[in-house]
């Protein structure tokens, strides 16, 4: 049996998708600004988002979404995001992929440290610049969170 170019093309995108979240959610867990931004077109359309207050939907600058979400991540002490169970469609050098998303998460300092997670679905549009697969639209939505309380330890 062979494989057809196309198919093969398909793999490889739907690869490099799921590398873009992956890299995405390595970001946030590090606090890593820039890398963060390299997930991004120039300009994104946000939709929804569970961590900036009061988000109403509009386009913006990647740095502006940076500025925005960092300042709201870095007040927790660590975070831990599981990106799963993606559905990718690709229409030549677009494409849309509804992920799961899960997050535990720490608030907090010394003896008060407390951790929460939230379970959520991304739904994303991409698009293929320069050959790599980057976010141009974003949208979370929020179906749970918990209050997991005391965090045992940490290590970061």
């Amino acid at each position: 049996m062979t494989i057809n170019e196309s198919v093969l093309q398909r793999v490889a995108d739907e690869l490099a998708i799921r590398r873009t979240l992956a890299r995405l959610s390595r970001a946030q867990d590090n606090g890593d600004r820039e890398a963060y931004k390299t997930c991004f077109t120039g300009r994104v359309l946000l939709t929804k988002s569970v961590v900036i207050p009061d988000w109403q939907p509009r386009e913006l600058p990647i740095d502006e979404l940076a500025d925005l979400y960092f300042a709201q991540v870095g007040k927790f002490k660590f975070a831990h995001h599981l990106v799963s169970n993606h559905v990718i469609d690709i229409d030549g050098d677009e494409a849309t992929c509804l992920a799961d998303l899960y997050c535990v998460f720490a608030e907090g300092d010394g003896e008060g440290l407390r951790s929460s997670s939230l379970g959520g679905r991304y739904d994303l549009k991409l698009r293929r610049v320069d050959g790599e697969w980057l976010i141009s639209e974003r949208s979370i939505v929020e179906l749970y969170a918990i209050d997991s309380g005391d965090v045992a330890r940490t290590l970061v």
